[in-house]
């Protein structure tokens, strides 16, 4: 019953390493992904509790195979969180680390109670761990599940850094520091040894924890700075709009008072006899309105509006904005997505405009089979772009299935757009 009982405790143990390991990936996987993973969790757990019996069953349930079990059983948990949960490698070194620095911790205070209780611990005991330790897991469970949810430092950090490796590998360093030492000892008699053994980890935890919530909070700060920046540049954008709206109405307003004024002289002339006049002057206003019809912007009120807007602002402050425009509707994209990425792109080319020479080229063309947007500048954009605004970009290609392409030519920074369209 003794090696019944401690492979199975033995195995929940492990299986709950294994939550723990999982819990900061969860955020990030797919339904698919966590069920797939838990089934192959479940099944290996079943395999590992039969070889567990069966070594058990030989061996003898005492401290040696106590540490075979608890050195190597956490080690197919792993490989299967590392084979479902794809290109997330320093993560995972992270993630070991930590949990295996919690688990030594929970092993230590196991190791203290049995020892106040026991007096001293022996192999007669130590199935009594096991116990000891499910029961310190259980108890500690909400503040274990909120801190290894939010384990993992910055996608930045261990994505981009050059050292992520170092950062990733930290944990597992300062856990061996703690194991080494104490892996060939049976029993540490001494109080002050088992509470020295117990300090390390738990300083280790609690600077990381500190860490943590810093640069959380400095996070939080800079998206809210972040945040304000955009509402600040939509505000500044919504005026520029309104003005422009304004002077289109009253450049609508011009044009109804130059009809009626039209219509009134053609009137004149045709009451006057003078008919050669009359159509003289039609001629006139045929020509005006051919020269308006050659130079539209688009098809469409957003793409309209914001290239409208960008080209004052452009004049405003001096920068070279060039755009050849031919997009009728419908492109296959949301109007709404497509001025919003135009926005992003612009408003970026012109915050760069500090640093001069900045000059601008938009080009959106539609053949009937393909939408084509160009987009070319002097100062390098696309490279600036902030978090909010790259992600956009990120999505706006995914989600209509857009092929981008980003090259430099003779000093301009090009970036190409290409998708079908529904005709």
């Amino acid at each position: 019953m003794t090696v019944l009982s401690f492979a199975v405790l033995t195995t929940l143990i492990q299986i709950a390493s294994a939550y723990l390991r999982f819990l900061p990936f969860r955020k990030k996987m797919t339904a698919e992904e966590i069920h797939k993973l838990w089934q192959y969790m479940l099944l290996w757990s079943m395999s590992a509790l039969l070889l567990y019996l069966l070594y058990l069953s030989r061996s003898g349930v005492h401290l040696t195979s106590f540490k075979v079990m608890f050195f190597l059983g956490w080690i197919p948990y792993v490989a299967l969180s590392v084979m479902v949960i794809r290109h997330q490698n320093a993560q995972h070194v992270f993630v070991v680390g930590m949990q295996g620095l919690w688990s030594f911790m929970l092993h230590s205070l196991s190791g203290m109670i049995l020892a106040a209780l026991f007096g001293a611990i022996s192999n007669d005991v130590i199935h009594y761990q096991t116990v000891c330790y499910l029961i310190l897991f259980l108890l500690l469970f909400p503040w274990e599940k909120k801190m290894f949810e939010n384990l993992l430092p910055t996608d930045r950090l261990l994505d981009d850094s050059p050292l992520r490796w170092y950062v990733a590998a930290l944990p597992i360093a300062i856990f061996l520091g703690a194991l080494i030492p104490v892996v060939h000892i049976t029993f540490l008699p001494e109080w002050k040894d088992r509470l020295a053994r117990l300090a390390l980890p738990l300083f280790f935890f609690l600077i990381y924890s500190t860490m943590s919530f810093s640069s959380r909070e400095a996070m939080e700060r800079m998206q809210k700075e972040h945040a304000n920046k955009l509402m600040r540049q939509q505000r500044d954008a919504l005026k520029r709009r309104a003005s422009f709206m304004k002077e289109a109405a009253e450049h609508i307003s011009v044009l109804r008072h130059d009809l009626r004024h039209s219509y009134r002289m053609i009137y004149t002339l045709l009451k006057n006899g003078v008919e050669d006049m009359a159509l003289e002057h039609i001629r006139t206003q045929e020509e005006k309105l051919q020269t308006l019809a050659e130079n539209p912007v688009s098809a469409m009120p957003l793409i309209d509006a914001t290239i409208a807007i960008y080209l004052r602002q452009a004049r405003e402050l001096g920068i070279p904005f060039r755009n050849e425009v031919h997009l009728p509707c419908p492109v296959a994209v949301k109007e709404s997505d497509l001025a919003l990425l135009l926005s992003n792109l612009l408003e970026e080319a012109f915050v760069l405009q500090e640093e001069g020479g900045q000059e601008i080229r938009l080009g959106l063309h539609h053949d009937g089979q393909q939408c084509r947007l160009e987009f070319r500048e002097r100062q390098g954009a696309l490279e600036h772009l902030d978090e909010n605004s790259r992600a956009f970009l990120d999505d706006f290609v995914e989600k209509y299935g857009v092929r981008m392409e980003t090259s430099e030519e003779g000093g301009w920074h090009v970036l190409s757009l290409q998708w079908g369209s529904r005709g």
